[in-house]
């Protein structure tokens, strides 16, 4: 029955097509045949497009690989095409009979690496350059490109959270500066770009990442980072191609902790407070808990289901694309809804992407590149502490709803019938840790971002003769950004009250740039050399403004203009920034053995003083083919090519006026008498010294590769070793407190040292009935500060000669102290903290200056939030119609603070209502249980066994199965007789199982962040499971 369906759709379209030809244009046209099959298996190919180039008339292959098709002239060229096969031309030249075997379109020594202002085959690159495929990109399920794009290239280190809407943390080769942005540079479709996240993985057509500084130098002083150029589909001769694909997915949590219930929450506290010779609480009873939940009330409320939710993601993709001999073009259209695992979070994404490309006569091109986008994001309501965080120490006791309370939801407190006192409410409420209701923020505050966005640009290449070319290409990049929070009026216990308060922001980001290139290519016999030369103009303007608001009459009219005026405050702000750029570069090989790639750059900034406004930054590297030279004729060998280079970048987002002095209005106290109220008039005063000669950060990197190919390609990999120095960096120097409230000037010192070594490899063997590819890469990260003032502290890390950037700064712990640490007296018989004197079961601190007390001074690093190393492995294999692949990443040698642990494990002051974990309550250490394990129940925590040190410091090491895949493709035999080039189902699931030690929710979140505000695991926002089920249909 199949049969004779597929025949009768294949005489209906050739009897359709006989309908609308004209006649006459049938009797003067000649008939090619011929058949069309697979290189690798010799098996037929249905669905092949065959296209006269330069017009309109083609026709598709049959079932069994046939074609027929009519053309005009005998000199016309045939062009066939196949989703994930090469394209080839044929000339007709008076032929009747063409056959022709097609292809698969593998990565080969061949391939075109877009290296910024220019292309070069991968076989030629002298420069560190990671490519990643886009078949890798569209093959994963992922909402963002920057998600998807984790372990593919090495040297490239991605971490990343779970909340929908924000994008991840991206280090390429290590961290170069303290107190400054660390992400890369961002060029898509040749203009620079503030972000990633707005492309949709599915448009891209290449990922290039220049690591190291003879690649990356080419843009200068925006280069010391690393640099992504991302290129987008463009549309190929021939009839339109349109390909839809959609998945959705379902988001789990990963892991939650095994806290107490109502009635272990309640034993563990009355027997704390026995043990504390406290009155057992009446609050705790079994009368007061059964009155107050009724039955089942020894589970009480489970905060941690009560904050989640099973979240759904859902993703639409549609993209058409084609073009005749003179012009080409790709549209494409993408939706994205994601739901967040936490409750209130979620983003949705509208993209739309248009590209285009027209041949004016014989001399000119011209073409656009636009991308326009609109996302929204739901955050959670923190004001009350992160929701992650509070379920985990909230009372279980507590209900969570009570309809009497403003808001409708429960606090902690309890019923007036049942108190006895003013004791029994401290016992179950006070403390400066009182926590609240953790759901209630969730569903009742509206925190709301919404982003539109437009990248984009249009170019006029002119090309008077084959060896010159000339670019012009003007371009824009605008961000506009509105946040609204709105908090209404909420009553939370007995003691937490807040009216009703809305802020709103408002920020607008323009650059607009214009980039001329002139391009001299010429080969004089063995000598092949490209000449570049660039200049490039930018101009960006940022604006914001903000209002917070409070005192709203009727919370339903929750605009500006309905609150209180005498409690409205308002600020805005206004940053100009111009950059001016010239480049020069050349590009030289000999007989394609001996390769030579030099480039000069010259940047100016208005962000430095007039006197240090520019910068230069050169750069040069060379190659040497071994293959074409001394092992030429060695047919196990492709390619062997050793490579060497060396580069100066620089960096230039350091804020704005940072060499001028900076005024401020202070209301708030008086500069004169250092009051906090205001008793004089509100004045402009200094608050920010300037630096006039405050200068480029500068990175010289040095880099050695060895990059090999053997046995056609089938085994390619590549090993280099890279140094990168940083100097002259831009750190806050602290001043004297006589010069009063005044921030600490940016100044030029110090240095930080990278250095690694990266290998990639790849095994693939692509012909026959069963094919795989298997990748891996490797990736070790030294990094080291070399130079600094002085010590930089921040909060938990520290920036500290001789050690990693952000490294955790503790205090080293021995042991638990047991009575074997007190003589006979009861004397303790070491260092005594400056917090009292610790009891069996605090944790024994180390004196490292021997001063005989345990302070601040006893103070170390005692952790490195960086890994060692890096690792990915990535199998895919195929089986006729069949497709898997696994793809597993993972991080060795890093250090997590565990503060999460920290609250359930232990006491912080006063927090004598956080609930703790069962194994906790159970195994805590007293007199008659003693424990090497668990700290002891002190309700009022004198020794400070919570504060950071190595008893809560984790290994976070992890080897993570990332994405596993199934999938099935329909056969060429069935798709090519339906017009379906490649139709493809599959089910995939994303970090479906993690092993690590690590005892927090996941031991990746924790690690991404700024480097000096990383490694704290204070309930980051975890990478939920996501299952997925798509399809992908291409005509």
């Amino acid at each position: 029955m199949k049969h004779l369906l597929r025949k009768f759709l294949y005489i209906s379209t050739l009897c359709l097509a006989g309908l609308i030809l004209p006649l006459e244009g049938i009797m003067a046209q000649q008939i090619i045949t011929g058949r069309v099959t697979d290189a690798g298996d010799g098996q037929p190919m249905p669905g092949v497009n065959v296209v006269v180039r330069g017009t309109t008339t083609g026709t598709i292959t049959d079932m069994e690989g046939n074609y027929s098709i009519r053309v005009s002239d005998p000199n016309a060229v045939l062009l066939f095409s196949y989703v994930g096969y090469l394209d080839q031309e044929y000339p007709v030249d008076g032929l009747t009979v063409i056959n022709l075997e097609m292809k698969e379109d593998i990565q080969s020594l061949e391939e075109v690496v877009v290296i910024g202002y220019g292309t070069v085959k991968k076989e030629d690159l002298t420069g560190s350059v990671a490519v990643v495929t886009s078949e890798e990109i569209s093959r994963t399920p992922s909402p963002t490109l920057s998600r998807a794009i984790q372990g593919r290239a090495s040297g490239v280190l991605v971490t990343q959270g779970g909340k929908p809407g924000t994008g991840v943390t991206i280090r390429i080769r290590g961290i170069g500066s303290i107190n400054q942005n660390p992400n890369p540079l961002y060029v898509i479709d040749g203009v620079i770009s503030g972000g990633i996240d707005n492309i949709n993985p599915n448009d891209i057509a290449s990922f290039q990442v220049l690591k190291d500084a003879s690649a990356a130098a080419i843009y200068g002083a925006d280069g010391a980072n690393g640099v992504v150029i991302i290129t987008t589909k463009r549309g190929r001769e021939g009839k339109p191609r349109v390909s839809f694909s959609t998945y959705g997915s379902m988001n789990l949590v990963p892991k939650q902790f095994d806290v107490m219930n109502a009635d272990q929450y309640a034993k563990f506290y009355n027997e704390i407070y026995e043990a504390n010779s406290i009155e057992p609480n009446e609050a705790y009873s079994d009368r007061f808990r059964e009155l107050y939940y009724g039955e089942g009330w020894e589970e009480g409320t489970s905060w941690q289901n009560e904050i989640i939710q099973r979240a759904y993601t859902q993703n639409y993709y549609l993209g058409v694309s084609g073009g005749g001999e003179n012009s080409n073009y790709a549209i494409s259209a993408n939706m994205l809804d994601e739901q967040g695992i936490l409750r209130g979070t979620g983003a949705t994404r509208y993209n739309f992407r248009a590209n285009s490309d027209f041949e004016i006569g014989k001399y000119i091109r011209v073409g656009e590149s636009f991308t326009v986008s609109r996302s929204t994001r739901q955050d959670e309501g923190t004001w009350q502490g992160n929701p992650w965080q509070v379920s985990l120490i909230t009372s279980p006791l507590m209900r969570v709803y009570n309809e009497d309370l403003k808001g409708g939801y429960e606090g902690p407190q309890i019923p007036f019938e049942f108190m006895t006192g003013t004791d029994t409410i401290q016992a179950l409420n006070s403390g400066g840790n009182d926590k609240p209701n953790p759901r209630a923020p969730l569903d009742i505050a509206q925190l709301n971002t919404s982003y539109n966005s437009f990248l984009g640009s249009i170019y006029m290449e002119i090309s008077p003769f084959e060896w010159l070319r000339f670019r012009t290409t003007p371009s824009a990049d605008g961000t506009f950004v509105h946040t609204r929070n709105w908090f209404p009026a909420f009553e939370s216990g007995v003691r937490t009250k807040s009216e009703a308060t809305l802020d709103e922001n408002f920020a607008e980001n323009l650059t607009l740039s214009i980039e001329n290139q002139l391009t001299l290519q010429k080969s004089l016999g063995n000598h092949n050399i490209t000449l570049t030369g660039v200049h490039h103009a930018r101009s960006y303007n940022g604006y914001s403004s903000n209002v917070a608001a409070r005192g709203f009459e009727y919370e339903n009219l929750n605009t500006i203009h309905n609150s209180d005026a005498e409690l409205l405050t308002a600020t805005g702000y206004y940053t100009p920034v111009r950059w001016i750029s010239y480049l020069g570069r050349v590009i030289y090989d000999y007989n394609g053995k001996y390769l030579l790639t030099a480039s000069v750059r010259r940047d100016g900034n208005s962000r430095f003083g007039p006197g240090n406004r520019w910068g230069t930054f050169p750069s040069a590297s060379v190659a040497w083919k071994l293959n074409e030279d001394l092992l030429q004729g060695v047919d196990a060998i492709d390619m062997l090519k050793i490579r060497a280079g060396y580069g100066m970048t620089g960096f230039s987002d350091i804020g704005n006026f940072r060499y001028e002095g900076l005024l401020s209005k202070f209301t708030d106290f008086s500069p004169v008498f250092g009051v906090s109220q205001q008793v004089a008039p509100a004045l402009n005063v200094l608050y920010d010294f300037g630096n006039e000669l405050i200068q480029w950060e500068s990175s010289a990197m040095t880099n050695i590769g060895l990059d090999a190919s053997l046995f056609r390609n089938r085994l390619s990999g590549s090993a280099e070793y890279y140094i990168k120095d940083t100097d002259n960096l831009i750190v806050a120097r602290s001043v004297s407190d006589v010069f009063g409230k005044i921030g600490n000037p940016f100044v030029n010192l110090g240095n930080i040292r990278n250095r690694g070594f990266e290998f990639n490899a790849s095994l693939r063997d692509m012909e026959g009935l069963f094919n795989y590819e298997i990748t891996g890469t490797l990736t070790t990260i030294k990094n080291e500060v070399i130079d600094l003032p002085e010590t930089y502290l921040s909060g938990n890390n520290i920036a500290r000669v001789g050690n990693t950037v952000g490294s955790l700064y503790g205090y080293i712990a021995e042991r638990i102290v047991t009575p074997e640490d007190f003589d006979t007296e009861g004397n303790y018989l070491h260092p005594v903290p400056s917090s009292g004197v610790p009891e069996p079961g605090d944790i024994k601190y180390t004196d490292l200056n021997l001063d005989g007390v345990i302070n601040d001074q006893d103070r170390t690093i005692i952790g490195k939030p960086i890994p060692d190393f890096i690792y990915s492995l990535n199998v895919n294999l195929y089986y006729r119609s069949f497709d898997f692949s696994m793809f597993w990443y993972g991080a060795r040698h890093v250090d997590v603070f565990n503060s999460q642990r920290a609250d359930i494990e232990s006491f912080s002051t006063q927090d004598i209502n956080h609930n703790k974990t069962v194994a906790y309550s159970e195994n805590y250490y007293r007199e008659d249980r003693p424990s090497d394990q668990y700290v002891r129940a002190d309700l009022y925590n004198r020794n400070q066994n919570d504060r950071i040190s190595t008893w809560w410091v984790e290994d976070a090491s992890y080897l993570r199965l990332k994405d596993i895949q199934i999938g099935y493709s329909l056969p060429r035999s069935i798709g090519g007789s339906l017009g379906i080039s490649r139709a493809r189902i599959y089910v995939s699931a994303v970090n479906l199982w993690t092993l690590t030690d690590y005892r927090g929710r996941d031991p990746e979140a924790p690690t991404s962040g700024s480097p000096m505000n990383v490694g704290t695991d204070g309930s980051s926002y975890p990478l939920p499971r996501v299952l997925t089920a798509g399809m992908q249909i291409d005509f």
